[in-house]
């Protein structure tokens, strides 16, 4: 929320720089191999070593590239408030948050993990649909039809669509 406040990103030419320390934030505080894994489910196993680094490479920046312009362009500061956490284990907890936006009050989930001493977001459930749940459904269809080489494949491939397309805005 402060980088998205912050007012020197709003000078000329400094969008992509405050995309940048989204980016950066969002890696150190996001675990994209846990939420690959977990959105490949039983078919992460199908998937060689070598695959399943580049499918989270790939994926997570398709995500990042994706999700963070959306928070950059929709953000109207609104407001986060921390309800409660819930630990479930050594290494398992949620945190309960309420986001105000236009009045309406949005109930997210946040889903972590402790690997190593560092606690990070493996998933986000907003209005009770999973971030996990939603993109394992559509990979679990994708999957029946392609392999893993062509599930990353395609996704290189959006990624190329939406950079051309953004390089025409």
């Amino acid at each position: 929320i402060a980088i998205l406040n912050d007012p020197s990103y709003r000078e000329d030419g400094n969008r992509e720089k405050q995309l940048q320390a989204l980016w950066v934030l969002l890696l150190q505080s996001f675990d994209f191999h846990e939420f690959s894994k977990r959105v490949l489910s039983s078919h992460w196993k199908r998937f060689s070593e070598q695959e399943q680094k580049d499918f989270v490479d790939v994926f997570s920046k398709f995500l990042g590239g994706f999700y963070i312009r959306r928070v950059q362009d929709s953000y109207t500061r609104e407001r986060v408030f921390y309800k409660k956490q819930e630990r479930l284990s050594d290494s398992k907890a949620v945190i309960h948050l309420e986001v105000l936006r236009n009045e309406l009050r949005v109930p997210v989930k946040v889903k972590m993990t402790n690997k190593s001493g560092s606690w990070k977001v493996y998933d986000l459930v907003f209005l009770g649909i999973s971030g996990v749940s939603n993109y394992r459904a559509q990979f679990r269809v994708l999957l029946k039809k392609q392999s893993p080489a062509q599930v990353i494949a395609n996704i290189r491939e959006k990624m190329e669509r939406q950079r051309v397309k953004k390089g025409k805005e």
